[in-house]
C-alpha cells in the first residue's frame, strides 16, 4: 500500500527488498522501498518493531547503520499522518529532492 501511496502521488517507482551495502560492499539490511541513486529508504515499522524490545534495539542499530552509510531513512508508521508535511510522502518528496540537488562550488559561499 504504501508503495502504491507513493506512486500515486507522482513520485518515481521505487524498487522492492533491494540489498544495501556500505562504501566497503558490507551487507547492512533489504530495503523495503528502494531509492538506490538518492540513497533514500523508506519502509513501513509494523506493531512487531515496537512491541518485541529486541526486534526495536535491532531497528535502532539497523537505523543507525544506514545513517552512516548516507542513507535517508524514512520510516512510517499506523500513527504517521497521510498528509501534510509529515506525512511519507511529503518526506519522501523532500528528501529525493534534496538528493538530487547538485552540491555547492566552492564559489558559491562567501565567508
Amino acid at each position: 500500500m504504501l508503495r502504491l501511496e507513493l506512486v500515486r502521488a507522482g513520485l518515481p517507482e521505487p524498487r522492492l527488498n533491494v540489498p544495501i551495502v556500505d562504501a566497503f560492499g558490507r551487507f547492512i539490511a533489504f530495503g523495503d522501498l528502494v531509492y538506490s541513486e538518492e540513497k533514500v529508504l523508506v519502509e513501513y515499522d509494523g506493531e512487531q518493531h515496537r512491541l518485541d524490545s529486541v526486534q526495536f534495539q535491532h531497528d535502532i542499530a539497523r537505523h543507525e547503520t544506514l545513517l552512516e552509510a548516507g542513507w535517508i531513512h524514512i520510516r512510517e508508521t499506523k500513527e504517521t499522518p497521510a498528509t501534510g508535511a509529515d506525512s511519507t510522502v511529503h518526506r519522501t518528496r523532500r528528501a529525493l529532492a534534496l538528493r538530487r540537488q547538485p552540491p555547492p562550488t566552492s564559489g558559491q559561499f562567501r565567508s
